[in-house]
């Protein structure tokens, strides 16, 4: 665990040295860059920053999950609806046009 965290601090340094090496080759009032509080608050936004898009990240994860999760219970619906239709005798072409399944769906869930 704490080798972990000495890698993740290590690699924030390294990604500060970057920024301080660029903002030191642009910048005209670079001399403001070299004072370490200005890089410790740069950190800290630059660590909100990452931390909300992981958050958003998550959000669209979770809600991907939950459209994907109501998409397969509307199917596992339709398919029991067919297994009853088919059970009552009522013929292939009405199952189909009533459920909007196809003959391939029918099959591989085993209601044909």
């Amino acid at each position: 665990m704490i080798l972990s965290q000495e890698k993740e601090e290590a690699k924030r340094d390294e990604i500060l040295l970057e920024m301080v090496k660029y903002l030191l080759s642009v910048r005209k009032d670079a001399e403001k860059y070299k004072n370490k509080d200005f890089y410790k608050l740069l950190e800290g936004e630059y660590m909100t920053v990452l931390d909300k898009i992981l958050e958003e990240g998550e959000l669209r994860g979770i809600e991907k999950g939950i459209e994907k999760g109501i998409e397969k219970g509307i199917e596992k619906g339709k398919l029991e609806t067919a297994k009853n239709m088919k059970a009552e005798g009522i013929e292939l072409s009405v199952i189909l046009k009533v459920t909007g399944l196809t003959d391939e769906q029918l099959k591989s869930a085993g209601v044909l």
